[in-house]
């Protein structure tokens, strides 16, 4: 693995960045609870979290660099806009053909961050 690549690879898996993403998804799901307990509001509670989680899975595959080719789709639950708060969420991970070494490394280190920072994940991977 040439010198950048295995940088790269270190990188992805920054304790202080795991650390800084678990600590925002925690806020902004205490967040969440506060603004239900207040209104009442479960639909509103549903989308929000939607939208929390979103935005933390789109951070952590920016931040992996996933391949262009790779296709992330939610699914169960989650795909439905209906992610409750202690629900697993349901990924389906797309690829264009066969898989190779280093798309399943990548793979593992999502998959392996997102539960890292707190999130319940069940995926599969599909050609």
């Amino acid at each position: 693995m040439p010198e950048a690549a295995a940088a790269d690879v270190a990188g992805a898996a920054n304790p202080g960045v795991v650390a800084r993403w678990k600590a925002r998804l925690a806020e902004q799901r205490a967040h969440l609870r506060e603004r239900y307990l207040a209104n009442g509001s479960s639909a509103e509670l549903l989308r929000r979290h939607c939208a929390v989680i979103d935005q933390q899975l789109r951070a952590v595959w920016h931040h992996l660099e996933m391949p262009a080719d790779m296709v992330l789709a939610a699914v169960g639950g989650y795909g439905r806009g209906q992610l409750f708060p202690h629900s697993d969420i349901d990924l389906l991970i797309l690829l264009p053909g066969p898989g190779d070494e280093n798309g399943g490394a990548k793979i593992e280190r999502f998959v392996g961050i997102l539960w890292d920072i707190g999130l319940e994940i069940g995926h599969s991977v599909r050609t």
